[in-house]
């Protein structure tokens, strides 16, 4: 089975190569880019997120496009692998999502005398489904309830099958009652992140201790490091400010999750922790988070962990953290010294890494991914106190 899947990806990729068709759906992803990029009514808060769907396709078809140029050809499948595996029914929604979301807010773009917009997507769908269909790739979505129109159970969404007429004013004509029905499909996928996402926060460490005992932890490493004066103990104070900053950030965009109510002792006991800090003030550099008009709390609250998990700010996104974080570790047992001077430090870095772990998981397919970080975790194995959340959706359902 494996050797009939490398050649099957061995033929897609030399039949995409003789045809041109990975460098051809390039060139009109940059395209449809410069195009979004310069269109006003795009460049709203509501909206100006749009952009993000166009940079993820060239992405991926950029690193199909290296997997096609390569010589070894387990390295083509290898490669191939990885950024299809997880990665080939999103991009289909996603770029679904955005024919959809383009006839609801810039409709005039779709006039095919203006340009190619919808060639465009139509064409990078039919390629999606081509790697889907040739490498058989198994949809990570199986078994999620989606029991909304136009879906009925069905991820991705199904690619529309009538695209509004384009009047010369740009307004469109027949537009379906209905236009707005496929936010229902993310409503259901973004209730779903959340809660894997509350069930991280609440019981995410080892001895089902919750997200909260990580500000704590990294309170006392910077206590630990003060005073101190080993010349590690800077850069291994800097990682730990910006772990606090990345802490706080996420804090501030899933407290929703946690309670509504700003006495509630949970609530409480957080902001207790981070006024706790011991290390350098950093509440200028924290992200600030605004719904946009219309927005659900649901909705609002996603984007807003995504934009922590994903930029980050001062602290740098969650691949970032996760990063330092194990650079940090690394650090430490190098320098036997340092390791002597705080011994339990080693048990904090992997309760924050084993945290780091889990809210990846928990976000698996929403996240861009890297194959430089995060490094590999050299520390002592805790994939025994991972989530499986996908045992737990078994036994839910």
């Amino acid at each position: 089975m494996e050797n009939n899947k490398s050649e099957l990806i061995k033929n897609l990729l030399e039949q995409a190569r003789d045809f041109d068709c990975l460098r051809e759906n390039l060139g009109n992803m940059r395209e449809l880019l410069l195009i979004l990029q310069g269109n006003q009514d795009l460049m709203r808060p509501r909206t100006c997120w749009i952009v993000a769907w166009p940079e993820k396709r060239i992405v991926f078809l950029e690193e199909l496009l290296s997997a096609a140029q390569t010589q070894d050809e387990a390295d083509m499948v290898q490669a191939v692998l990885k950024v299809c595996e997880r990665g080939a029914y999103k991009h289909l929604d996603e770029n679904r999502e955005l024919l959809v979301t383009l006839v609801r807010e810039a409709p005039h773009l779709l006039n095919p005398k203006q340009c190619q917009v919808l060639y465009w997507l139509k064409r990078m769908d039919g390629f999606l489904q081509d790697l889907i269909r040739y490498l058989e790739i198994p949809n990570p979505f199986d078994g999620v309830p989606l029991d909304y129109p136009p879906f009925y159970g069905v991820y991705p969404r199904p690619w529309p099958e009538a695209i509004p007429q384009v009047c010369g004013n740009g307004k469109t004509a027949g537009l379906p009652e209905r236009r707005d029905a496929y936010y229902e499909i993310r409503k259901q996928l973004t209730g779903c992140l959340l809660s894997r996402i509350e069930r991280v926060c609440r019981r995410s460490l080892r001895g089902s201790s919750g997200f909260c005992r990580c500000p704590e932890e990294n309170n006392n490493l910077m206590r630990c490091f003060k005073g101190q004066n080993h010349p590690l103990i800077a850069f291994l104070s800097a990682i730990s400010r910006r772990h606090q900053i990345f802490f706080h950030n996420f804090y501030n965009a899933v407290k929703n999750l946690l309670s509504n109510d700003p006495e509630h002792p949970e609530i409480r006991q957080y902001e207790r922790t981070f006024s706790m800090w011991p290390g350098e003030d950093y509440s200028e550099e924290l992200m600030r988070f605004t719904a946009d008009e219309g927005e659900d709390e649901n909705s609002a609250t996603l984007r807003h962990i995504l934009l922590v998990c994903e930029a980050g700010g001062a602290a740098g996104g969650l691949l970032e953290r996760m990063d330092e974080n194990r650079r940090f570790l690394e650090t430490l047992c190098v320098n036997s010294d340092v390791l002597e001077l705080f011994p339990w430090a080693a048990g904090w870095i992997q309760e924050f890494d084993l945290f780091f772990s889990n809210l990846l998981q928990a976000l698996a397919g929403e996240l861009r991914t890297s194959e430089y970080k995060p490094r590999p975790w050299t520390g002592e194995d805790y994939s025994y106190a991972l989530i499986d959340f996908d045992t737990r959706r078994q036994n839910e359902n």
